[in-house]
């Protein structure tokens, strides 16, 4: 009987040696994967955070390139620097006699 009991013993050890073994080479894998999974995050989260800030730089040339764009129009629209009332005096010929007409934006300055 103490045989039998020391088979079934030696048994249990070895099939609770092999589950040890195999639970700590997967224990191993999971340790190996998790840490190349973390790196791969780190580098996608400093990518990603240089993806950002190119956008922000490029958001900022934008606005920069918009804010250009809308003085231009704005010149433009007002007849380079003219008042709406100049505009519609120098588009008008009804209040001129005929002949040429001159603008005295710059009278005064010298």
């Amino acid at each position: 009987m103490l045989s039998q009991n020391e088979a079934k013993n030696q048994t249990f050890v070895g099939e609770v040696s092999a589950d040890l073994e195999e639970t700590s080479t997967n224990l191993s894998n999971a340790e190996r994967m998790f840490n190349e999974t973390t790196e791969r995050k780190e580098s996608l989260e400093k990518e990603l955070e240089g993806l950002r800030e190119k956008e922000f730089e490029i958001k900022s040339s934008l606005n920069d390139l918009k804010t250009r764009i809308d003085f231009l129009n704005d010149l433009i629209n007002n007849l380079e620097g003219f008042s709406l009332a100049s505009k519609k005096l120098m588009e008008s010929d009804g209040w001129f006699g005929g002949g040429e007409k001159t603008c005295l934006r710059f009278w005064g300055t010298s």
